[in-house]
């Protein structure tokens, strides 16, 4: 009798530490479903959010370019140094272009007064210029990206080159005639679309 007690002892103590090996088990197998679901849930994360910063960037380079380009269709006067384009249109209004850091503001002025402005934001770390060409009578805003940092030491990215984005406006002629100042700098290398489309055909 007491031999078969301590069998039935032995045996529910053998089950005791299945059970408790089979939870542990799954406890191991859980944490490792449950961190790799975490890390693609924060790659796709990740991925989505670069993705609308570049959608961002692109949509207000695009209304930048095209607040520009309408703003030089009819000009009368205009003037431009490394951080302010003026211009004053046939219409009456003056667009006024200023560019603070990694911003951009577009104030129109009627009598003085601000009748409407903008702002184009653009990443921190953007550099942003006039240049002026005083033979083609262009101006070229240029916006130049911030460099990549990255959080790994071993990687060198002092080589990188920062990605830039350059917009050409040539300052049309009214049947007035267009008074144009161009104190900005110059213009350096080959800015005109003519000569960029030949080398293109070549």
């Amino acid at each position: 009798m007491m031999c078969l007690t301590r069998r039935i002892e032995s045996r529910s103590g053998t089950r005791r530490g299945s059970v408790f090996q089979y939870y542990l088990m799954y406890m191991i197998l859980s944490s490792v479903l449950l961190t790799t679901s975490g890390l693609c849930l924060h790659s796709i994360l990740t991925a989505d959010r670069k993705d609308n910063q570049l959608s961002q960037h692109l949509k207000t380079l695009l209304r930048m370019d095209e607040a520009l380009r309408e703003d030089f269709l009819q000009p009368e006067f205009v003037s431009c140094d490394a951080d302010v384009l003026v211009v004053n249109t046939v219409a009456g209004e003056t667009p006024r272009w200023t560019i603070q850091r990694h911003h951009v503001r577009r104030e129109v002025l009627a009598d003085q007064d601000i009748v409407s402005s903008e702002r184009f934001t653009f990443r921190k770390g953007t550099t942003l210029s006039f240049a002026t060409d005083r033979d083609t009578q262009l101006i070229r805003l240029t916006l130049t990206e911030p460099s990549i940092v990255s959080s790994d030491a071993s990687i060198d990215l002092g080589t990188t080159e920062r990605k830039s984005v350059e917009i050409l406006l040539h300052v049309a002629q009214t049947a007035a005639g267009t008074t144009v100042e161009l104190d900005g700098p110059k213009i350096n290398g080959d800015p005109t679309p003519a000569t960029k489309a030949e080398k293109a055909g070549e």
